[in-house]
């Protein structure tokens, strides 16, 4: 089963920059997957990075949910996995009984929780705002 999370690209890019600061302490410093097109943007400022990063990856994924069967893809929107991981384990609980003949034992019981919004400066927010408003690739 693939499972295939769609979530606000703008707290994606967020949360890139969030994580190249707390696991380098440098915003300069490549987290997270490669695209295709690393090789193209790898030399860019990091907002630039980040946006073109995210945007690449989503347009790959995008191109490539459609050649899956769509009997082994599920797609999950973030906000909905956070408001009801419950129903959203039963999907995939279910979907992996019916499909595959697998049977998944939930074990916990899990509570709604809110949606991560990473803490970043505003004057980081504000470089990769403008970085994906002045994005050409799309």
């Amino acid at each position: 089963l693939f499972i295939y999370i769609e979530r606000d690209l703008k707290d994606v890019m967020y949360s890139l920059a969030k994580s190249r600061k707390d696991y380098f302490n440098d915003y300069n410093m490549w987290w997270g997957s490669y695209p295709l097109e690393y090789n193209l943007i790898k030399d860019k400022p990091f907002e630039e990075q980040i946006v073109y990063q995210v945007l690449y990856l989503d347009k790959m994924y995008r191109e490539k949910l459609p050649e899956l069967d769509i009997r082994r893809l599920l797609i999950i929107r973030y906000e909905d996995m956070c408001n009801n991981p419950e129903g959203m384990l039963s999907t995939i609980t279910d979907r992996m009984k019916i499909h595959f003949n697998h049977k998944v034992e939930q074990v916990n019981r899990m509570e709604s929780f809110n949606p991560s919004k990473p803490n970043l400066d505003t004057e980081i927010k504000l470089l990769i705002d403008r970085a994906y408003l002045s994005c050409k690739i799309f």
